[in-house]
């Protein structure tokens, strides 16, 4: 789809410690941003940017936040013809009376666009992001630092003395630990946060909490000292030790049958974040294209006749991990959401 667009590729690094994170920040990911109306746009055939008769390369995630500016759904997932794509555009923009952060990276020939960010966006710098939770003890399971911004994923966190993010064994020898990921950008995608992060140690997968459970945000004001705002920030994280437990009780919990109505509700929410039914069979539900077929089938019979939904073969605790493992091979965007729609599922687990 859209073989004609020419996006400059996002650069990813996954430092080994949070000096190497903030030197690489400093050295590679500093941003110039100006704010801008939408009057007069267009994008090229090859994707470029125009505005008022000046082209600028950009990121296939600048492309997509433009889109968002312009209230456009995410083309890559309707299939929106390029030329109607284009011409949404170009009148959209002229219709759009709210200005836009533009977020720009490198220099001369090098100087593309990587994010069209609301108005407002008021960046903190990674460093003092950093600086703000780098003193407290925790172990640091992973890193990374793209154009998007940084994530910080630590376990066993203790802030301000709290050291109630626990250790757990769901079943004998299949330990899990609980605590953060930090994340910040300074490029306009989101706001300084933090969610409950889960690891599970037996093959080093990841688990996000998602959005709206077990989650501190940084509430940046203009002419308020970053200190107070992260000083606050760190009061909320105070408060998510409980969160943390019940969303790891919940692996407990997992461990049993979906039944089929379950399993027709998270095999199109998985396939929704892929979009790639083969694979969400095989690798993930690890069935066959019969058998979902029989699932199905036995969950709208169950419908049709108000009866009980049977129960299928595929266990929460298995499939729960099979998406945290198939996450690591995708990019961070759709590792993030299939950590993420996890996490979901543990909620819903946990009850």
């Amino acid at each position: 789809m859209y073989d004609n667009l020419k996006f400059i590729e996002d650069d990813i690094y996954h430092p080994k410690d949070l000096k190497e994170l903030i030197d690489i920040s400093e050295e590679k990911f500093q941003f110039q941003s100006e704010l801008i109306d939408l009057t007069n746009i267009s994008v090229t055939e090859s994707g470029q940017f125009v505005k008022d008769g000046h082209s600028f390369n950009m990121t296939q995630d600048a492309f997509l936040s433009l889109c968002k500016q312009l209230k456009i759904p995410d083309p890559f997932a309707k299939y929106i013809p390029w030329d109607l794509l284009q011409e949404n555009i170009t009148r959209l923009g002229n219709f759009t009376d709210k200005p836009v952060h533009l977020f720009f990276k490198g220099e001369g020939s090098d100087r593309h666009i990587v994010n069209f960010a609301k108005e407002k966006f008021i960046p903190i710098p990674d460093r003092t992001f950093v600086e703000a939770f780098q003193d407290a003890e925790f172990n640091l399971e992973r890193s990374s630092i793209s154009n998007k911004g940084i994530q910080v994923d630590v376990t066993n966190p203790i802030i301000r003395g709290n050291d109630s993010f626990e250790v757990i064994e769901p079943k004998v020898g299949d330990t899990i630990k609980t605590g953060l990921s930090f994340m910040n950008s300074t490029s306009g995608f989101i706001n300084p946060q933090a969610k409950i992060f889960l690891w599970r140690l037996v093959c080093s997968n990841g688990m996000i909490a998602p959005t709206k459970i077990g989650q501190a945000k940084c509430r940046v004001k203009p002419n308020r000292d970053f200190k107070v705002i992260l000083n606050n920030f760190l009061d909320q994280i105070m408060n998510m030790d409980i969160q943390a437990k019940m969303l790891a009780n919940g692996w407990t919990k997992s461990q049993r049958t979906l039944n089929t109505d379950e399993f027709g509700k998270y095999w199109k929410g998985i396939n929704k974040i892929l979009r790639e039914p083969d694979m969400v069979d095989s690798s993930i539900f690890m069935v066959d294209k019969e058998t979902r077929g029989e699932y199905n089938a036995q969950r709208r019979l169950a419908e049709k006749h108000n009866e009980s939904f049977e129960e299928t073969e595929v266990v929460g605790f298995d499939l729960m991990n099979n998406i945290t493992d198939q996450a690591k091979q995708f990019n961070p965007k759709t590792k993030h959401k299939l950590e993420e729609y996890a996490g979901k599922m543990l909620v819903e687990f946990a009850g």
